[in-house]
C-alpha cells in the first residue's frame, strides 16, 4: 500500500504574494519556508508516496498558497484549506474551495478558540449541511474538553468525515474519555500524531505516550488511525527529524501489527482522500 503522510503544512515567506495574516494577533511570521519543492524532496527520501497539505494559520483564510501547491503538482497532494466558521458565509466558503480547487475538505481550530461557542450551535448546522453534500472531510485542532461539543455534530451528520488532530491533545495521565467516545461514531478518525509534544519526559520514542496510544487503538482500531508529520524540517522547529516519525510507526508502537502499519501509515488515508492516479485502497 502507498505510504501517506497526511499532515504537513505548507508555506513560503513570500509575503507579498502571500500576504500574512493569521487570525490570531501577535503570531509572527516564520523565518523559513516549508515549501512545496521541499515536501516532494522529503517525500521522495522517504518513500512517501501522497501527502495531505493543511492550511497554516499564516495566511488567515487565504488558501491561495495552498491552491497552488495543489496544482502544481497534480496528483501528488489532497488540500485541507482554512475557512471562518463564524462567517455567515462559511459554507459558501467550502464550496468555493472544494468545487473551483478541488479541496478535500477544511481544517477547523476550536483549539485557537477555547469557548468556541460555534462548534455546536445551531448557526453552524449550514455548513455541517454543506460538508454532508459535497462529501467534505473537517479536521479539527482541538482540545480534549472541547471534543463533546464535535460529538454532538458528528453524530448528527453522520455523512461528514471527521479528523481529530493529534489526538485531541491528550493528558496522557488521564483516560481519554472524550476522545474515546466519540469512536461509536463511524464517521470519526484520529491521527495518531504528535508524541513528542503529548509526552512528559519528551525523550524519544516518547513511551510514556503508549498507554495513551493503545486505549485509541483498542477504542477506534488502525483502520481508523490516521499518521502523519506536520513539517519537512521537524528538528528547526522543535519537534523531531521526518524519518523519525515514520519511524515511531514502524518501530516503536509494539501493538501494532504489520498490517495494522499498513492501515495507519496509508490505507486508511486512501479510503479517505483521492490522489489522481492512485490504485483504490
Amino acid at each position: 500500500m502507498p505510504v501517506v503522510d497526511t499532515h504537513m503544512h505548507v508555506w513560503t515567506t513570500d509575503w507579498e504574494k502571500y500576504p500574512f495574516t493569521p487570525p490570531e494577533s501577535g503570531m509572527k511570521p516564520p523565518e523559513e519556508s516549508n515549501m512545496a519543492e521541499e515536501v516532494v524532496e522529503v517525500m521522495d527520501q522517504h518513500g512517501v508516496d501522497f501527502t495531505v497539505l493543511v492550511q497554516v494559520r499564516y495566511y488567515g483564510w487565504d488558501n491561495r498558497y495552498l491552491a497552488d501547491c495543489v496544482q502544481r503538482y497534480p496528483g501528488k497532494f489532497a488540500a485541507q484549506g482554512l475557512i471562518d466558521p463564524r462567517h455567515p458565509a462559511a459554507a459558501d466558503r467550502l464550496s468555493y474551495w472544494m468545487r473551483e480547487h478541488q479541496f478535500s475538505g477544511v481544517r477547523l481550530s476550536p483549539s485557537y478558540d477555547r469557548a468556541a461557542e460555534w462548534l455546536d450551535s445551531p448557526g453552524s448546522d449550514l455548513l455541517w449541511r454543506c460538508a454532508e453534500e459535497l462529501g467534505t472531510i473537517f479536521n479539527f485542532l482541538i482540545r480534549e474538553e472541547q471534543l463533546t461539543a464535535l460529538e454532538t455534530m458528528a453524530g448528527r451528520f453522520p455523512g461528514v468525515t471527521v479528523v481529530v488532530d493529534h489526538m485531541g491533545y491528550p493528558d496522557i495521565e488521564g483516560d481519554a474519555a472524550n476522545l474515546l467516545r466519540l469512536a461509536r461514531l463511524p464517521n470519526v478518525y484520529v491521527k495518531v500524531t504528535e508524541f513528542y509534544n503529548h509526552s512528559r519526559t519528551k525523550q524519544f520514542p516518547y513511551l510514556d505516550v503508549l498507554p495513551t496510544v493503545r486505549r485509541i487503538y483498542d477504542a477506534f482500531g488502525a483502520r481508523r488511525l490516521l499518521w502523519g508529520t506536520g513539517f519537512v524540517h521537524g528538528e528547526r522547529v522543535g519537534r523531531i527529524p521526518y524519518g523519525q516519525d515514520l519511524e515511531l510507526i514502524r518501530e516503536h508502537v509494539p501493538f501494532f501489527t504489520p498490517e495494522d502499519q499498513e492501515w495507519i501509515l496509508g490505507r486508511t488515508a486512501m479510503t479517505l482522500w483521492r490522489f489522481s492516479g492512485a490504485a483504490p485502497p
